[in-house]
């Protein structure tokens, strides 16, 4: 499939011939399972949301919930949407489609078993969904990592595609290592691995994923030209670097080293928000619509992240408030907002071309706007909104019914993404 059928208005250098892409049921499918782990996610945080306002990180459900989010929502989608955007980005097809399908089948399983093992707390189950996970992950390294070696065109896109898969296997290397301790195996630092492992999952492959693709989409979405290039050029690098020495500095105890990560990654972050800053600045689309929305409020709760991790900077990362929040914040504010309105734009486009192909003039007479159910979509926008800025709130005041109120509004907006999945998959079925 050609990108520029998906990306209305694209102005990608897209030139040459197209590889053959997937199926439209390989990422399709990789986005409705992130929309239901969307919806589990919200129902555990509504569970332990007294926890979360009590700064009980460490408590299993609160583990259990973060990785129905990070693993369920943000891997899912992010695997699903490297199926479609690089093989017409790079000029390069997977190199097997029943591999990438193996892959989403041993994910979801991995998600669940690991989540559930977490949950009750039992090694055995998060060491089988470890497993799973690492080849499910496998799986996609081996279908898309070519693309850097390979790629005809956008080449720096594809440096980041790896990049951000190295760190998501590094990051598999310290989940085991915390699921070793859980079996007695060894001692682990708990505070500081978490905190590591943190930052290699949300920053190092979830952000740098973002970035790559972003430096593609973004600009296509908002039809926009002439804006800054240089930044990112840097961002990955940069951002990496600091990964690097945050990671060495905590396992080492070395605060020199920790804060010199730190504020490498910070710089990253003001880089990427100048670069993207651009994009807006340079836009022309005259049609400002839900998945907009939702990339627009992730770059804000980006900001305001990168500005609440400059004010912890010098504070040790350790289970306090002010670092759950940032936590939150970051993953729920950042990356599953941007998921999300990346999945409100290309989604319909999607479902278009299922329909083009079962009934050609139907799907030509169809526009985006009457696929997506737009006041039900700008309502999800705002409600997932107020829920994470809510969360934040209620978690630094240590309020647990402001944040148990906020976990609600989040599993309204999941209720709701979830309709308008399942009114979008109605309309992919014969007759």
């Amino acid at each position: 499939m050609d990108l520029r059928q998906s990306l209305p208005g694209s102005s990608l250098p897209l030139a040459g011939a197209e590889p053959a892409g997937p199926s439209l049921s390989l990422p399709l499918c990789h986005f409705a399972a992130a929309v239901i782990w969307l919806n589990l996610g919200a129902a555990a945080l509504v569970y332990s949301s007294p926890d979360l306002a009590a700064g009980n990180l460490f408590d299993p459900r609160i583990f259990a919930t973060t990785h129905l989010f990070t693993l369920g929502v943000i891997a899912t989608a992010i695997f699903g949407a490297m199926y479609q955007f690089v093989p017409a980005v790079t000029g390069v097809p997977l190199r097997n489609e029943r591999i990438a399908w193996t892959g989403w089948f041993l994910l979801q399983a991995g998600v669940l078993a690991l989540t559930a093992g977490l949950w009750t707390w039992r090694p055995v189950l998060q060491g089988a969904g470890w497993i799973l996970v690492f080849g499910a992950v496998g799986c996609s390294a081996w279908n898309l990592l070519p693309a850097r070696r390979k790629a005809a065109r956008n080449r720096a896109v594809a440096v980041y595609l790896s990049l951000a898969h190295s760190w998501l296997g590094l990051n598999l290397v310290l989940a085991a290592a915390r699921i070793g301790d859980a079996f007695g195996w060894w001692h682990t630092s708990r505070s500081g691995l978490v905190a590591v492992h943190f930052h290699f999952g949300v920053i190092g492959f979830a952000t740098l994923t973002i970035v790559g693709i972003g430096n593609r989409m973004i600009p296509a979405f908002l039809q926009a030209k002439g804006y800054p290039e240089w930044p990112f050029r840097w961002v990955g690098w940069t951002a990496s670097a600091g990964l690097l020495l945050l990671g060495a500095g905590i396992v080492a105890g070395s605060g020199v080293t920790r804060n010199c990560g730190a504020t490498l990654m910070l710089a990253s972050a003001v880089l990427y928000l100048y670069e993207v800053s651009g994009y807006f600045r340079r836009r022309s689309t005259p049609d400002f619509d839900p998945g907009l929305g939702f990339i627009t409020i992730a770059h804000a709760y980006l900001a305001l992240a990168t500005a609440i991790g400059a004010t912890l900077l010098p504070t040790k990362p350790a289970p306090g408030r002010g670092w759950i929040a940032y936590a939150v914040l970051a993953i729920l504010g950042w990356v599953v907002m941007m998921i999300l309105g990346v999945m409100h734009r290309v989604v319909p486009r999607l479902v278009t071309q299922q329909i083009r192909i079962r009934e050609g003039a139907r799907a030509a007479r169809l526009g985006r706007g009457e696929l997506l159910h737009r006041p039900a979509a700008w309502l999800t926008c705002a409600t997932m909104a107020g829920a994470v800025a809510g969360l934040v709130g209620g978690i630094s005041m240590g309020s647990a019914e402001v944040t148990g109120a906020a976990a609600v509004a989040l599993a309204v907006a999941a209720a709701l993404l979830l309709w308008q999945g399942l009114r979008l998959a109605r309309m992919t079925l014969p007759g």
